[in-house]
């Protein structure tokens, strides 16, 4: 269970990169910042791929029927990030002004659904072994804290993507978020 927690946590992880470099490509002004971020996406699309890969591997092995209904819903989203993946490529290929104004934050919005949906299967997942053992039971909530202080982070670290390459501001609404 330990294991199938790792893992979810990993594909949550690696896709967060994913989100950013991607976010922050659209958001680029010239072809060299795109050029010099294209191996790290293409690193992290693998990444994520295996990672939820790995993580669909353990998913069977547990005998809680709700978790099929939550990984169907993970599987549909993946379909659509995987789609999205093409219209962003398409896109990078576009000098910035041609480039479709909403697909960044569409993508951005589409990856943080996902990632919560991941959250909610990871929660649904523990709340199995969290009466086992007091130790489990604080382990599991130290994950859960540390999986929402990873995402708040990556989200940061998207923003920071799109501004280094904007060469731009936060505006005050960006602060607060």
């Amino acid at each position: 269970a330990s294991l199938f927690s790792d893992k979810l946590f990993d594909a949550t992880a690696k896709l967060s990169v994913e989100r950013d470099v991607a976010f922050a490509m659209l958001h680029a002004p010239d072809k060299q910042d795109i050029s010099d971020l294209r191996a790290r996406l293409k690193n992290s699309r693998r990444d994520t791929d295996a990672a939820f890969g790995d993580t669909a591997a353990f998913i069977g092995q547990y005998p809680f029927p709700e978790l099929n209904a939550l990984w169907k819903n993970i599987e549909t989203r993946m379909a659509g990030i995987r789609t999205m993946r093409g219209q962003i490529d398409r896109a990078l290929a576009l000098p910035k002004n041609r480039r479709e104004k909403d697909l960044a934050e569409h993508w951005y919005g589409a990856v943080t659904g996902l990632t919560t949906q991941a959250q909610d299967l990871w929660i649904a997942f523990i709340r199995h072994f969290t009466g086992i053992d007091p130790i489990v039971t604080q382990h599991l909530r130290y994950k859960h804290f540390l999986l929402i202080i990873s995402d708040y982070t990556s989200r940061e670290r998207a923003l920071i993507g799109r501004l280094l390459v904007e060469n731009a501001d936060a505006t005050p609404g960006e602060i607060g978020k």
